[in-house]
């Protein structure tokens, strides 16, 4: 299993209006603190996601920024995942 990509549709799911358990983060990611540092933290976006949902039914503007936390860490993420394949492409070239 390719964490980092798990992660990634963990985000997308959450940003889709989907949600996410404890248990599905920690089969992604059993142990986050050996996680590269971008991992690490949208690890840690999703693990908040996951254990907020009393306070996210309550506060509109909570779940707007935890959106927004998500929607950083997926941008930082997907980043990565661009910059690694341009980099593998050019070194094909």
């Amino acid at each position: 299993m390719n964490t980092r990509l798990t992660l990634i549709n963990m985000m997308k799911r959450v940003l889709a209006d989907g949600n996410i358990t404890n248990s599905e983060l920690l089969a992604a990611a059993p142990d986050p603190k050996d996680l590269a540092e971008l991992e690490r933290v949208a690890w840690q976006r999703l693990s908040h996601w996951a254990d907020d949902d009393d306070i996210r039914a309550k506060d509109k503007v909570y779940v707007d920024m935890q959106r927004r936390n998500i929607a950083e860490a997926l941008a930082d993420l997907g980043n990565r995942v661009l910059k690694a394949a341009l980099r593998g492409a050019a070194a094909g070239c």
